[in-house]
């Protein structure tokens, strides 16, 4: 996951994998995602699965537009 996020945000964003569970954790607990069981017949058992939850997917939408009426403010393109 941590290499995804860094591919993502062409490498502008690297966490460490203990940050990164720690993130996770913090989701969750608030109830903003949650663990998911779809480990394939002899995947890792230590590779582990998460989604948003509906509170999550909606506490991102709001996030995102936020940010965007903040860009709106103060004039940046948002491209």
């Amino acid at each position: 996951m941590a290499e995804r996020i860094a591919e993502l945000t062409d490498g502008r964003v690297k966490l460490r994998p203990g940050n990164l569970y720690r993130i996770i954790d913090r989701l969750i607990d608030g109830g903003l995602a949650e663990e998911v069981d779809r480990r394939d017949p002899g995947e890792d058992e230590r590779r582990r699965y998460f989604r948003a939850t509906p509170a999550g997917t909606k506490a991102a939408r709001e996030q995102l537009a936020m940010y965007g009426r903040v860009l709106d403010r103060v004039g940046l393109d948002r491209t």
